[in-house]
């Protein structure tokens, strides 16, 4: 049986066996472990108001059948319960495709979230750099176009420690 993805893609050959590798390996699960769900978990009240005006356009069950959830998960989500991981998976991807329609400003954490979203399977050490590509043809866009470049973009820059261009 093989370790999970996860833990596979962190280290490239065997895994360490020495007692100092497997202690990094272990830090380095719960660096990237913490990183991983807090934007999604930041973004529940968005994501929750985003449901609500949806369900009071359509209804809770197609809502629900939309996001991939029993109607009545997604009563308890409304209600305020924590949802669990692969349920904030769900509504991510919900979120990211159907609410940024209604909505004309796109929140820091929708940008930081979309952006994961493209680059989650890439190696670590390639994220930051096409992300830093990617904010670029942001920039070059709007610029072209004439229009300001929205804050997003710098914050985006500023999470993955990216210099402003």
């Amino acid at each position: 049986m093989q370790p999970p993805r996860r833990i596979r893609k962190l280290f490239a050959g065997d895994a360490p066996t020495d007692p100092e590798g497997v202690r990094a390996l272990m830090e380095k699960l719960a660096r990237e472990g913490d990183k991983a769900g807090q934007s999604d978990v930041r973004l529940i009240p968005q994501m929750r108001e985003a449901v609500i005006e949806r369900v009071e356009r359509t209804s809770l069950r197609s809502v629900a059948r939309e996001i991939g959830m029993s109607p009545s998960g997604l009563k308890k989500f409304l209600d305020g319960n924590m949802p669990y991981t692969k349920t904030i998976h769900r509504l991510r991807r919900w979120y990211l495709q159907h609410a940024a329609e209604a909505r004309e400003e796109l929140s820091d954490e929708a940008a930081f979230a979309a952006l994961r979203v493209l680059v989650h399977d890439l190696p670590p050490g390639m994220q930051a750099q096409t992300v830093d590509a990617m904010l670029h043809c942001m920039e070059q866009s709007y610029t072209r176009s004439r229009r300001d470049i929205p804050a997003w973009v710098a914050e985006m820059r500023e999470r993955y420690g990216l210099p402003p261009r």
